[in-house]
């Protein structure tokens, strides 16, 4: 999460992602503007599937996603 301290996860966020495997790595990203995204610098646009199904999660709170 980012320095805020915010209680849900929303655009401009930072975030950690543990991988699927059971201690699979942790990656981080940020959560940002479309015209902001960068794979290379792990900065991933709000209307990509994995930040929708991250957006409003709570700090904490294990979410679901299948790539598509």
């Amino acid at each position: 999460m980012s320095k805020n301290r915010q209680k849900r996860v929303s655009e401009h966020c930072w975030v950690e992602v543990r991988g699927f495997e059971p201690g699979g790595e942790v990656e981080k990203y940020h959560i940002v503007d479309p015209a902001e995204a960068d794979a290379a610098e792990f900065r991933i646009a709000s209307t990509c599937p994995l930040a929708q199904t991250l957006i409003g999660a709570s700090i904490g709170q294990s979410v679901e996603f299948e790539s598509p």
